[in-house]
């Protein structure tokens, strides 16, 4: 008794079919899933380049969606380094929990490509999904900041939001990378995590601080931000009188002026300015009145 053999499909039939097609409707999803998952890899890797992006995540969708695996495999495995940066750009296109962690474990990659490759990868994930776990990572000091700072940014208000609430938990260091974030995204809700962050004595989050207060125009903050100066290394000091000058509150001239008497010379010379800049203020509100 013979067996028939189900013929195998037409591997460049196929490549020409799918680039005919909007790659959301392939011409024949039978013979696709009889390929293995190495041929539809290779058709992917074909097309890639051949398709535009919205079409290239249907495509990715379409042959890929059930080969997460095989696809973590090939960033792990494959010694051609394009084969490994065209199979993160293909998760990119795969939302899921699984994906964002492979994603978020490659940020902290030896190979600098990769991390800029999974970064760009993770901006296409959902936020819902991305943002509580690169936040976790952060936390734990299990992820590069810059690299998981890049990606947070493009998250929008749920990873803002999410940054304030778990600041307190924060390692120093993470608290003035969230810090830098909150000033790059322009959200003044940082308000009270400022208020913590001038009372920290830590000379890097004190610098993050000044950079929001200065931001924003706190100005109801200036006797926090002359009462951290004292004791913080010249950079700090002098961004502070800058920050200072700039809120132009002329009651914190008393708190200016032992500056002038700094041991450093660059100090002494912005608490002069600064001072200087808070009499003009005064001089153009007596001329006002």
């Amino acid at each position: 008794m013979f067996r028939l053999r189900r013929k195998k499909p037409d591997f460049n039939k196929l490549k020409i079919e799918l680039l005919k097609s909007a790659g959301a409707a392939a011409p024949d999803n039978k013979k696709l899933s009889e390929l293995s998952p190495e041929q539809r890899w290779e058709l992917v890797k074909a097309l890639l380049p051949e398709r535009e992006k919205n079409k290239t995540r249907d495509l990715v969708r379409l042959l890929l969606a059930k080969d997460i695996l095989f696809l973590k495999k090939k960033i792990r495995d494959s010694k051609e380094k394009k084969d490994r940066y065209d199979a993160i750009e293909c998760l990119g296109y795969l939302p899921s929990r699984e994906t964002v962690e492979i994603l978020v474990g490659l940020l902290k990659n030896t190979d600098d490509e990769v991390q800029l490759c999974a970064a760009g990868a993770l901006k296409k994930q959902p936020p819902r999904l991305v943002v509580p776990y690169l936040i976790k990572a952060m936390l734990h000091a299990a992820v590069l900041p810059a690299r998981a700072g890049e990606v947070l940014l493009a998250m929008g208000s749920l990873a803002q939001e999410t940054i304030l609430e778990v600041y307190p938990l924060a390692l120093p260091a993470v608290k003035a990378h969230f810090l830098e974030l909150l000033v790059q995204a322009e959200n003044p809700k940082c308000k009270p995590v400022v208020i913590q962050a001038l009372k920290s004595g830590n000379p890097q989050i004190t610098s993050r601080a000044l950079d929001a207060v200065a931001l924003f125009q706190f100005d109801d903050l200036w006797p926090e931000v002359a009462g951290c100066l004292p004791g913080m290394p010249w950079a700090v000091k002098a961004k502070g009188l800058d920050v200072l000058g700039e809120l132009g509150v002329k009651e914190a001239r008393d708190y200016i002026a032992p500056f002038l008497e700094d041991e450093d010379e660059w100090v002494r010379q912005r608490a002069q300015i600064c001072l200087q800049k808070l009499e003009n203020t005064g001089s153009e509100e007596r001329e006002g009145r």
